[in-house]
């Protein structure tokens, strides 16, 4: 279960508008339409329903694409352009499957996501086997894929243990690649709410128990407004005795990666990010993981980091030193797997990340 702060959807809502109200793009308005859905509130149709049809000017959009902006329109309650976007998307797909003896896998994913979100339970699991069947072994599908085919199986199964075990891992893969509420694109909190709506056919009372839960949040000292990001993601932390956030920036698979996030507290409690249900106390260590990235005093400098809260510092305290990059391996799970040098205080990287 995630737990949404309302001061924070409130803060970030004011952020959003002004970023409308300004710039008034596709993307601006696709964030403030999902704060304000998230919020229920009466605008969000509106707004995303002008954010789809924007969206929808941009020229030679790909299978992805189409399934993305079907979904926007389907957000906006537009069922019927919903439906359109993603029977192209099923007919292309087709097509593909019609007319070549060796299917690009890239292409035919989109295909099992389609029928899933057309409610072509029946094809979705098949065309998945299908697929999986000819799948070369170095191939590694977007995880909707598979989701996708999974929420199908068990929708058809009425296998209610299954569907809460892939809402589970939506709300994983929330917190492992940050997603946040106003990102763009078919995200993984759409496929959270996609996986909800199908627990929720199946079984009502369990579908309950994992909706996400509203929670006053933390007051900060000042105003928001008058705070920096920085200011404002320390002040948060602090006032849920955080004492110190660590992570690793590696590479993996040639992506850049950032992981084994934990959060350390005052008492000496550490917590992985994974087992966070707060996603205020969550946003509050990507804010600061971002800082870190985007400073340039930091910036792509592979290593361990670590936060200090109270005296608001990052500090690079190893280097990863394994270059394999992991590329015919799975994906790390432990720093144990890793290669890790830690580095003397004089060598140690130290910025103050007020000091900017």
């Amino acid at each position: 279960m995630i737990r949404l702060s309302a001061q924070k959807l409130q803060t970030d809502l004011v952020v959003w508008q002004s970023y409308a109200d300004s710039r008034a793009t596709w993307f601006h308005l696709e964030g403030l339409g999902r704060l304000l859905l998230r919020l229920g509130h009466p605008d969000a149709s509106r707004v995303l329903q002008q954010a789809a049809v924007d969206y929808q000017r941009s020229p030679a959009q790909s299978s992805d694409d189409l399934l993305y902006l079907g979904h926007l329109y389907h957000m906006a309650g537009d069922e019927d352009q919903a439906i359109t976007l993603w029977n192209q998307v099923y007919q292309q797909s087709q097509q593909s499957l019609r007319s070549s003896a060796d299917p690009d896998l890239d292409d035919l994913a989109p295909l099992v996501q389609s029928c899933y979100l057309l409610r072509r339970y029946d094809e979705a699991t098949s065309q998945f086997q299908r697929i999986t069947d000819v799948n070369d072994t170095r191939y590694y599908p977007p995880p909707t894929y598979i989701l996708a085919a999974q929420l199908a199986a068990s929708y058809l199964a009425r296998d209610a243990n299954t569907l809460t075990v892939s809402v589970a891992q939506t709300t994983q893969w929330i917190k492992r690649y940050r997603i946040r509420i106003m990102d763009t694109g078919l995200t993984f909190w759409d496929w959270y709410d996609l996986a909800l709506a199908t627990t929720r056919e199946i079984a009502p009372d369990i579908a309950a128990s994992l909706e996400p839960v509203r929670v006053p949040g933390v007051t900060l000292l000042e105003s928001p407004s008058s705070l920096s990001s920085q200011q404002a993601a320390l002040q948060r932390l602090s006032a849920y005795n955080v004492m110190r956030c660590e992570w690793v920036y590696y590479v993996w698979n040639t992506q850049d990666e950032i992981g084994f996030q934990q959060i350390v507290f005052t008492d000496g409690t550490v917590v992985i990010a994974e087992e966070i249900d707060d996603l205020e106390l969550l946003e509050s260590l990507w804010d600061c993981i971002d800082l870190a990235l985007n400073d340039h005093r930091v910036h792509l400098q592979i290593g361990c980091y670590q936060l200090d809260v109270a005296q608001h510092t990052i500090r690079r305290v190893a280097e990863v030193l394994d270059g394999r990059e992991w590329e015919e391996d799975a994906e790390p799970t432990s720093l144990a797997e890793m290669v890790i040098r830690p580095l003397p205080e004089e060598e140690q990287l130290v910025v103050d990340v007020l000091d900017v």
